[in-house]
């Protein structure tokens, strides 16, 4: 033996992961989001190659937008606010209920639309979060091959998750906004009791079964595009993740208070 490793020995996980050959694209915009599916290992290989957004962006804001119109006419406005206030020290006179009423009815569908803007804005800087988290982890990577592999990333879960809200939601007459959160219940949250606290469902509802699958996927992409370990990888995503919990929980004590 020459001391090299023999050619069938599992190669570890903090192994850096090479930079593909080539600097083309072997899989278009459009295939990658298919393939993201069944083989994302190559799509994000390919993503270091030549990063592509536009297509994940755009069907991302689309389905968004979709989702929000189907759950719309199922919410019960007076409903939800009513919860809203039973959690808090705040309370409202049957006055101000028929004011807060009236409007939520006319800016309804703002939010729908306003998704155009706020779901690019929102992927943008939770993108740029995982690219600081990459280059504290010593990588290379441009926040352009970032932006794509987060996109990538979040694909799969968000469109299942998406499609089967879209479908599920037209069993349901009028409900308050907080029951029609739970539609798909593939979330700890969902199977909490109503009166349990609000910090406790929020906590709930990141342990979900799409948000692992998200997981999985974002450490293969930032380990693929940042050229480095899984496991620095896994390290990188798991401390913006609990990043993540904190201030949502935090956001949760403030505002039911």
């Amino acid at each position: 033996m020459n001391g090299e490793r023999p050619a069938f020995e599992p190669q570890s996980s903090d192994t850096m992961v090479p930079a593909p050959k080539g600097n083309a694209a072997q899989i278009g915009a459009w295939k990658r989001l298919v393939l993201v599916f069944t083989n994302p290992t190559e799509v994000f290989t390919d993503i270091a190659r030549k990063p592509t957004w536009v297509a994940c962006l755009v069907l991302t804001t689309v389905l968004a937008m979709g989702a929000s119109f189907a759950v719309i006419p199922h919410i019960d406005y007076e409903a939800t606010i009513r919860n809203r206030m039973a959690r808090s020290e705040h309370k409202i006179s049957d006055q101000q209920m028929n004011r807060i009423m009236k409007n939520a009815g006319k800016f309804a569908y703002i939010q729908p639309v306003a998704s155009v803007v706020v779901v690019p804005l929102i992927m943008l800087i939770i993108a740029a979060f995982y690219f600081l988290a990459l280059k504290l982890a010593g990588s290379e990577a441009t926040y352009l091959h970032t932006f794509s592999a987060f996109l990538h990333a979040s694909w799969p879960a968000g469109f299942t998750k998406g499609v089967l809200t879209i479908l599920l939601v037209q069993r349901f007459g009028k409900l308050p906004a907080q029951q029609l959160k739970n539609v798909v219940r593939s979330n700890v949250g969902a199977f909490l009791p109503a009166g349990a606290p609000h910090w406790l469902h929020t906590i709930g509802q990141t342990f979900d079964v799409f948000n692992a699958w998200t997981f999985v996927l974002l450490i293969l992409g930032m380990s693929a595009v940042g050229h480095v370990s899984r496991r620095k990888a896994a390290v990188a995503v798991s401390a913006l993740w609990i990043l993540f919990i904190i201030v949502r929980v935090v956001f949760a004590l403030v505002l039911h208070h």
